[in-house]
């Protein structure tokens, strides 16, 4: 190799991958044991039922969707032209890393006998972030995006989809098992399910055509400053208008080390499930044609299950933003170093 920076990252990469397969092996036998045992993977912490509404809840939504309406109108009000085929950006770190192989294939579908035309513009469904570090930016362009990616999005969607929308789902349960006799063994499972199928349709990307990089890392800009604001904005209504405590709103400091540490341990243990169905899908897409197809919101939604789980569990939100956090952090080094 003769220090061959390319065949040292390589191995690199190799080693994170293999270290990474042992710990998640490690994980899951822990587990194994403890359901032999018959203890469960996370004790199940009761609380009063989540004191906000459907009025509450509609109101959240309404702020989730101003984050996306104040993308969109910066870059109509900067790039008029682009507007139209600039999707608002998600501060989501995609679980797939694309390679410099992918790129000259992309490169090679433009130059192709029957491909895109030298002046038209191909379009394609890379992540946001992809994009913007692909470009080689300045160091703080990448600071941006390793802050939106693996601080401001965790916190802000857990808060959202996970607190608000599965807490009043639980909320709805509840009220109906009164009345439907719902098993306490099943208990949870349809408000997990539907936050998240919620969790991960936002992460369909269809097909765009070229964008702009400087419009790219304004809307990142402010998307990410408008995600923090809003995530504030929630706690406080729901404190102040909903009469939430500190724990209705998943916050107790005496089990944050645990929690925290709770939920990096769930990332280990289902990191190598997930990347493997996200290559796995990738590679059946590309065999049938549909290259352009992004195959992210299937290890979104299994992220998602394992991240409302450990909600449901603890009712706490420092584990599944820790889960969430290590996803992201994990995939954006993993593409860095790549």
């Amino acid at each position: 190799m003769n220090g061959d920076p390319a065949a040292l990252r390589a191995m690199l990469i190799c080693g994170v991958i293999a270290a990474g397969l042992l710990a998640s092996v490690a994980v899951w036998s822990v587990l194994l044991r403890q359901k032999l045992l018959g203890r469960p993977w996370v004790p199940f912490q009761p609380r009063r039922p989540a004191p906000w509404d459907v009025l509450a809840v509609g109101g959240a939504v309404g702020l989730y969707l101003l984050g996306g309406l104040a993308t969109a109108t910066i870059a109509y009000a900067f790039y008029p032209e682009r507007a139209a085929d600039t999707p608002a950006p998600t501060t989501q770190t995609p679980t797939e890393t694309p390679t410099q192989a992918d790129a000259a294939r992309d490169r090679a579908v433009d130059g192709a006998p029957g491909g895109a035309a030298p002046h038209e513009k191909k379009k394609d469904n890379e992540h946001t972030l992809t994009v913007i570090i692909q470009s080689r930016p300045g160091v703080w362009v990448v600071v941006l995006c390793v802050f939106s990616a693996v601080v401001v999005a965790p916190i802000w969607e857990e808060i959202f989809f996970r607190l608000v929308l599965q807490g009043w789902l639980e909320r709805v349960e509840a009220r109906c098992a009164r009345y439907l006799r719902i098993p306490a063994t099943v208990r949870g499972v349809v408000p997990v399910l539907v936050s998240a199928v919620l969790f991960a349709v936002p992460h369909i990307r269809p097909p765009t055509a070229d964008r702009p990089v400087p419009l790219l890392i304004l809307a990142m800009a402010v998307h990410t400053t408008v995600s923090a604001g809003l995530a504030v904005a929630v706690l406080s209504f729901l404190r102040a208008g909903c009469g939430a405590t500190a724990i209705d709103l998943g916050w107790d400091r005496r089990h944050f080390w645990r929690d925290a540490r709770r939920g990096a341990l769930a990332f280990v243990a289902i990191m190598t499930p997930l990347y493997g169905v996200q290559y796995g899908l990738k590679l059946l897409l590309r065999a049938i044609g549909l290259w352009q197809v992004a195959p992210d919101p299937a290890p979104i939604f299994l992220l998602a299950l394992v991240l409302g789980y450990l909600y449901f569990r603890t009712h706490r939100i420092v584990a599944p933003i820790a889960a969430h956090m290590a996803l992201n952090a994990t995939t954006m080094a993993l593409f860095l170093l790549g």
